[in-house]
């Protein structure tokens, strides 16, 4: 009896060897039992939208337009396209306040809307308002593209004209080659400015505006928080 249980013990420690090299091997196989779990950590993450508008054009739909998602220093977040009954979405925006910028270059068109809104929770989403992009009764009268004028003076404005649409409009006036801001007009909602030819942006400040070439847009600041812009017109100022 004695013999017998002597040899089952020294049997023993030769199955635990076995048992131990089963483990290690499946440890270095990298066993399931033993990993994490493979759904959460490997495989695409499908991007959720969670940002939907739609643009239109004297109230029928505006495609292939394109808009971007910038933060209040205009960087950029993402960018997308209208599809062809004028809507779009953006992904997995983050709560914060934002502006959707459209660009359009048909004549038909204000050249640029911005909107600017807060989003509270991405989680639920958010749709935005119709945003009209079309110029409608909306008419730039003078000065006409490429125009040429005599440097402006306190007996002799400039003057500009325009016609449509209600809220506050202002002209914004550039140097053409580098676009640095040279006079920006008060808002009004008048019809028309006339410009004395002193500059109240940047280096121009409290002076008088050289001949050259320019570039002049008007803002019209829409409901709430939309701004729509005149595409650019250039000008030729001359002694």
């Amino acid at each position: 009896m004695n013999t017998h249980r002597l040899r089952t013990s020294r049997r023993n420690p030769h199955r635990l060897s076995f048992l131990a090299l089963g483990l290690v091997t499946m440890l270095l196989l990298g066993a399931p039992a033993c990993s994490p779990d493979y759904h959460e950590t490997v495989g695409p993450t499908v991007p959720v939208p969670n940002l939907f508008g739609r643009v239109t054009r004297e109230g029928a739909a505006a495609p292939d337009l394109k808009l971007a998602i910038e933060d209040s220093a205009e960087v950029e977040l993402s960018a997308a396209r209208t599809n062809s009954g004028g809507w779009f979405e953006f992904e997995e925006v983050p709560a914060g306040a934002w502006t959707v910028r459209i660009d359009s270059q048909e004549p038909t068109d204000f050249a640029r809307l911005t909107y600017e809104f807060t989003f509270l929770d991405p989680e639920a989403g958010l749709t935005l308002p119709d945003l009209e992009i079309g110029l409608g009764e909306f008419d730039v009268k003078k000065p006409n593209e490429g125009a040429q004028e005599p440097v402006p003076g306190f007996f002799s404005p400039l003057e500009f004209r325009w016609s449509g649409l209600g809220g506050e409009k202002q002209i914004r006036f550039y140097r053409d080659s580098d676009g640095a801001p040279v006079w920006f007009s008060a808002k009004t909602t008048a019809d028309i400015v006339r410009w004395n030819g002193i500059g109240n942006q940047g280096e121009f400040q409290n002076v008088s505006v050289p001949p050259g070439d320019y570039r002049w847009r008007i803002r019209v600041d829409g409901a709430g928080t939309v701004r729509y812009y005149t595409a650019y017109r250039a000008l030729t100022l001359e002694e």
